[in-house]
């Protein structure tokens, strides 16, 4: 995974647009840590 779980939570904090999704893992923990925050995209 590229990004760890602190940098998709601080994007996701911050309303980032879009994220370049390197592997089904890594997709996996930006949707958990999105629902965790209940953040949805758009």
């Amino acid at each position: 995974m590229g990004k760890r779980e602190d940098e998709i939570e601080y994007a996701l904090k911050s309303s980032i647009l879009m994220f370049n999704v390197e592997s089904s893992q890594e997709l996996r923990a930006i949707d958990a840590i999105a629902r965790r925050l209940r953040k949805r995209p758009g």
